[in-house]
């Protein structure tokens, strides 16, 4: 794992990124550690969730685009779909 950015109490905090060892990497915001607000998380197969985070986990309103270019939009409550229903096909 490979962070960088601000830093509070030997915790990440602020803006800053991720790249983990499965290849995923987070991008926006920290809270002592946590990701927590608005970021981006690229998966190592390629697909991209942008959007709210609380606790490390994807809750709120957000974007998932698959790999195969599908779109989804919708609210998530940590990570699971609540109203993820708007989908954008990329055919």
């Amino acid at each position: 794992m490979s962070d960088s950015g601000d830093w509070e109490y030997d915790r990440v905090h602020g803006q800053g990124s991720c790249t983990y060892a499965n290849g995923n990497e987070y991008v926006g915001t920290w809270e002592e550690g946590r990701i927590e607000g608005e970021g981006k998380l690229t998966f190592a197969r390629g697909d991209v969730y942008v959007g709210r985070f609380k606790n490390s986990k994807m809750c709120g309103f957000g974007m998932y685009r698959y790999a195969d270019g599908d779109i989804y939009e919708g609210v998530l409550y940590y990570s699971e779909s609540v109203t993820f229903t708007y989908k954008i096909s990329a055919t």
